[in-house]
């Protein structure tokens, strides 16, 4: 006997978290197509970019997301990944690692600069470490208090907005 349909809005407080996880688990609720209620409710939460590489950290940072009212896309664990993600998926702030499996994950944040994504890095590293080139970005450091990660996502959404794309492309899409 499977258990009844669930709604889309049933995983949004888990900012997405929960589909990953039931895919994780190889579990298969049955879900219902979403009504239009659910796809306003949906569509009124911005979503972010998650992109790091410790699956239970991950999980934990898409909840916390959620919890301050945002849907997290992802998380992404690898530079391919998160890179292909950057430039195809739908959101509109980043959440980026610098250190993915012991890859750095530079060149994913040129492309979410160079398209004006509002973005944070996430990194256990000491401000040093960091690049000059992203010296503007906000930083999360790990550990992080949801004090902390409510004032990131307080600079991300006073950022400058993103140009928008008339063509019909995501808007954070980098250009050829």
């Amino acid at each position: 006997m499977r258990p009844a349909a669930v709604s889309l809005v049933d995983f949004v407080g888990l900012g997405g978290a929960a589909l990953s996880l039931i895919k994780a688990l190889n579990c298969s609720p049955e879900i219902a197509p979403p009504s239009p209620l659910d796809r306003d409710l949906l569509m009124q939460r911005p979503r972010v970019l998650l992109i790091e590489d410790e699956g239970l950290i991950g999980i934990c940072v898409a909840e916390d997301i959620g919890e301050l009212g945002f849907d997290a896309v992802g998380p992404f664990d690898d530079v391919d990944s998160a890179m292909a993600a950057a430039k195809t998926e739908v959101f509109d702030f980043a959440l980026v690692d610098i250190n993915l499996k012991d890859e750095m994950s530079y060149a994913v944040l040129d492309v979410l600069m160079a398209a004006g994504t509002p973005t944070a890095i996430m990194t256990a590293y000491s401000y040093d470490d960091i690049p000059q080139r992203f010296a503007t970005l906000p930083v999360l450091a790990k550990p992080y208090s949801a004090a902390t990660l409510r004032t990131v996502f307080e600079k991300l959404q006073t950022a400058a907005p993103r140009p928008k794309e008339s063509d019909g492309a995501p808007p954070h899409e980098a250009s050829a």
